[in-house]
């Protein structure tokens, strides 16, 4: 039990870093969208891994059912989080938001 304790929390620290490391190259312009939609997902995904593979091998027993189990929920996970990550609306720059501010009129020069 404690060792699958840390298998999780190691695949938990790197899904993080990695969806960190998406978003910011995406809203860096360099990645697209779709790109961006694959790549949380599939951390997302390789996050959980480890939870259901234990939990399978608990409730249904270890072998090639589990792993049957486990690659479906894996599989309907990913399609579902690909799905509405693409549907997303396209982030905003981050900011303020502000608009740029108006020119000043100047004051006449005395001469």
């Amino acid at each position: 039990m404690p060792e699958i304790l840390a298998i999780q929390m190691a695949a938990l620290l790197l899904a993080l870093l990695s969806i960190g490391a998406a978003d910011f190259v995406h809203h860096g312009g360099r990645i697209s969208q779709a790109f961006h939609s694959l790549w949380v997902s599939s951390s997302i995904v390789a996050m959980c891994l480890p939870i259901l593979v234990w939990l399978a091998g608990i409730f249904v027993g270890q072998g090639a059912i589990a792993w049957g189990v486990v690659g479906v929920l894996e599989a309907a996970l990913f399609l579902g989080l690909y799905r509405n990550l693409n549907n997303l609306p396209a982030g905003r720059k981050l900011g303020h938001g502000l608009p740029p501010p108006a020119e000043q009129p100047q004051p006449p020069r005395a001469g």
